[in-house]
């Protein structure tokens, strides 16, 4: 199956960047950022421009290797990804609105990812920091604004959920980065 994410379907984004666009993902989009994080990177240097950075909400449930290699001034944000979700992220942020799947943030070197993790099992991890929220606020505002944003982009019906339910839900993500 054809990734419809892969270089030449979604790298047309930076040519009129806009800061948040929504995209429909299934199953079978994987690698999902690679190659939007690579041209991002080869266009804009280590540090994009604030007027360059964007935002990207995902519906639907994301493929393997999603959010891989994310780069800054990247935001990615989905319902559901699959195994080696946000792997070898080196900048830009993640919302996971669901359990990722397995190796999620695999050798992450810089970023951040904010995952729904109910049962805590991101929590033993020792190959990156990880915290249970709640956060700060700065990073409350940032997390929640994000699933905002998403409902307003995308109507989904996920984070409208864990909107309704935020006293709880919000003590159920983790943050997740490289270890320090």
């Amino acid at each position: 199956m054809e990734n419809r994410y892969d270089q030449k379907n979604l790298l047309p984004l930076l040519e009129h960047p806009r800061h948040t666009v929504r995209r429909e993902v299934t199953r079978g989009d994987d690698g999902v950022g690679r190659d939007f994080s690579r041209g991002m990177k080869e266009r804009f240097g280590e540090d994009p421009p604030e007027r360059e950075r964007m935002t990207i909400h995902f519906l639907g449930e994301a493929g393997d290797s999603f959010g891989e290699g994310l780069a800054r001034g990247i935001t990615f944000v989905a319902d559901a990804v699959g195994a080696g979700g946000c792997a070898r992220m080196n900048g830009g942020r993640a919302v996971i609105l669901s359990f990722p799947g397995e190796d999620f943030g695999r050798d992450i070197s810089g970023g951040c990812a904010y995952a729904y993790d109910p049962e805590g099992r991101l929590l033993g991890r020792t190959d990156a920091w990880v915290r249970r929220l709640p956060l700060d606020s700065r990073e409350e505002k940032e997390l929640k604004g994000l699933l905002r944003e998403h409902v307003a982009v995308t109507d989904s019906p996920r984070a409208r959920e864990l909107l309704e339910k935020w006293p709880e839900a919000r003590e159920a993500f983790v943050l997740f980065s490289a270890k320090i």
